[in-house]
């Protein structure tokens, strides 16, 4: 996968479609509740550093 398509992808709330993300690339934000690719530790979205990698999250949910 090349460096262009890491980008922040931005979805509008209104807008009602489904964006795909790579697992590996991708963050779940504390902050915002949304998941974006990652761009080094903070949150695609808003910028936080509240981030959880999403591979992490599904793995503990379907452990349980």
């Amino acid at each position: 996968m090349s460096r262009a398509q890491k980008t922040p992808i931005l979805v509008p709330s209104q807008e009602k479609s489904f964006v795909s993300i790579p697992r590996r690339e991708s963050v779940y934000c504390e902050d915002c509740d949304t998941v974006s690719v990652r761009t080094g530790a903070a949150c695609g979205v808003c910028r936080s550093y509240a981030t959880l990698p999403l591979s992490r999250l599904l793995q503990a949910t379907t452990a349980a």
